[in-house]
């Protein structure tokens, strides 16, 4: 038996469907279905959120539900905490499991310090901040000018026979200005051609600056006032007179 072809009464409206309500078809409107994935097509209506709210899900059925300052903690599940407000100059930091609020007080700038660990103290009137001679540490020094000193010029040489000899009998007179690691200089001449000065060596070296009697040659940068000029005629090929004359170059705080 052929079946009949089965004529629907009316036309669809707008948004309206073809559904099926044994034994008959029918025309039918889905209105706002509720979307669990158990539910029937509009079996019931799911209301509007409010304002700022999202749709979310516990697993069964969806609802909506605002997310108020939600736990940034990557472990936590949206808002299950509220995050409370830092107060004024504070930054977000981690302890490597929980965020915080922290406050970054003159933090110590040494490279290798961790953020707040240390407080650097300010410095006195003037001072500039520099790295310290080790490359170590920040610290505050004070700005020295400095002018040519006018000090051991024209200085009779001791006689001398025998490397380490005493070159001049004067000594340093004034304390050479203050220097960094890569700088700092005390030059020495003899009758008023320049003659290389031991840097912390008295060895190849013609001349070199001691303050223990020759026995230790002094770094350029750390001779002070008092300091005597020793002298190696094998290297430089003579020895000196009494008549040769001696000069002292280097620099000294302006008054």
């Amino acid at each position: 038996m052929i079946p009949r072809p089965v004529q629907l009464a009316g036309s669809p409206n707008n948004g309206e469907v073809l559904t099926v309500v044994l034994p008959l078809n029918t025309w039918a409107q889905i209105v706002d279905a509720n979307v669990d994935v158990a539910a029937a097509i509009a079996v019931t209506k799911l209301a509007n959120g409010t304002a700022d709210q999202v749709l979310t899900t516990a697993g069964t059925t969806p609802t909506w539900a605002k997310i108020v300052n939600a736990n940034v903690d990557n472990a936590a599940a949206i808002a299950v905490t509220k995050f409370a407000n830092g107060t004024a100059d504070q930054v977000l930091v981690t302890s490597g499991t929980t965020p915080t609020w922290a406050k970054i007080v003159n933090a110590n700038v040494d490279a290798a310090a961790a953020i707040d660990v240390a407080k650097l103290a300010p410095g006195t009137a003037n001072q500039v901040l520099q790295t310290n001679n080790a490359g170590t540490a920040a610290v505050w020094t004070s700005f020295v000018g400095a002018t040519s000193c006018r000090s051991n010029k024209n200085m009779a040489a001791s006689v001398t026979t025998a490397d380490g000899d005493i070159a001049c009998a004067t000594a340093v007179a004034k304390a050479p200005v203050s220097s960094t690691t890569a700088g700092g200089y005390i030059g020495a001449s003899v009758n008023g051609i320049s003659v290389t000065v031991g840097d912390g060596t008295k060895v190849a070296v013609p001349c070199y600056f001691s303050g223990d009697g020759g026995t230790t040659a002094r770094a350029l940068r750390s001779v002070v006032a008092g300091d005597l000029l020793y002298w190696n005629g094998t290297v430089a090929l003579y020895q000196l007179a009494a008549t040769d004359i001696i000069d002292f170059t280097y620099l000294t705080a302006a008054a």
